[in-house]
């Protein structure tokens, strides 16, 4: 399975608009408790570099934005401890980002949430880049 970050509207899902309440819900219900693949349309493909993808998504009407992190296997660290595993470091940057309050001054999206993998084969052709991963991609 692929890592999958989802905005909300990438790391799991980012909104633009903290006043929406239900979008937190809206991660826990579809993602976190294994949404079935169908209620998720891909609605174009934003981006791609060889390390990752950013989709815009449709789930149950609500617009949102995610991104997928190629996974074919663990890089892990360098000898003084940085860690090369660009889904970790992005998803503990967000993080960071919404501790500090970051994402509350409109600049930053937040984020609700991660999927840690994802079967490309049920979200075909918008995840033909991911076929050939060694391993499911990272959300």
């Amino acid at each position: 399975m692929v890592p999958i970050h989802v905005y909300g509207s990438t790391y799991g899902i980012f909104s633009t608009r903290p006043e929406d309440d239900n979008a937190t819900m809206h991660l826990k219900q579809h993602y976190f408790l294994g949404q079935d693949p169908s209620n998720i349309h891909f609605v174009r493909e934003l981006t791609h570099s060889d390390a990752s993808s950013v989709f815009e998504i449709e789930v149950d009407g609500e617009t949102d934005v995610m991104k997928l992190f190629h996974d074919n296997g663990d890089p892990g660290y360098t000898e003084k401890g940085r860690d090369l595993n660009r889904f970790r470091c992005e998803l503990n940057a967000y993080k960071n980002l919404q501790k500090f309050g970051v994402c509350e001054q409109g600049f930053v999206p937040y984020l609700y949430g991660h999927i840690e993998r994802v079967d490309p084969a049920a979200f075909q052709p918008a995840l033909h880049h991911f076929a050939h991963d060694e391993f499911k991609p990272v959300i």
